[in-house]
């Protein structure tokens, strides 16, 4: 964090529309400085991105894999549940109210 530094111009939109200048009229000092400060900016920044392209990579893989467990351990009837349409879903619960009234138990849209 300590190389970040802030941008040494104005980001505001009214600033940002300059006309380029003739490579001629710049002076070798700013050229210097430029190269100076953007060049570790540029790496710095390459760096980061790099980090978080593997972060992503990472994190794409894991989502995944814990997909695959969910997809494992959820039962049937649940999954079944959730893909059917609110016609469907309202079928399923009295289906379900009616097994688990044979055994004492009963279900309710909200506690889903």
């Amino acid at each position: 964090m300590d190389e970040l530094t802030a941008p040494r111009r104005s980001i505001h939109p009214g600033f940002g529309n300059r006309q380029a200048r003739n490579p001629a009229d710049i002076p070798l000092t700013e050229y210097y400085i430029a190269m100076g400060i953007d060049v570790p900016q540029l790496g710095l920044f390459t760096r980061v991105s790099k980090d978080l392209e593997g972060w992503i990579t990472r994190s794409k893989a894991e989502f995944l894999q814990a997909e695959e467990e969910a997809a494992k351990i959820t039962p049937e009837l649940f999954t079944e549940f959730t893909r059917a349409d609110e016609e469907g879903q309202a079928e399923l619960l009295v289906g379900s109210n009616v097994v688990s009234q044979m055994h004492g138990l009963t279900f309710h849209k909200s506690t889903i």
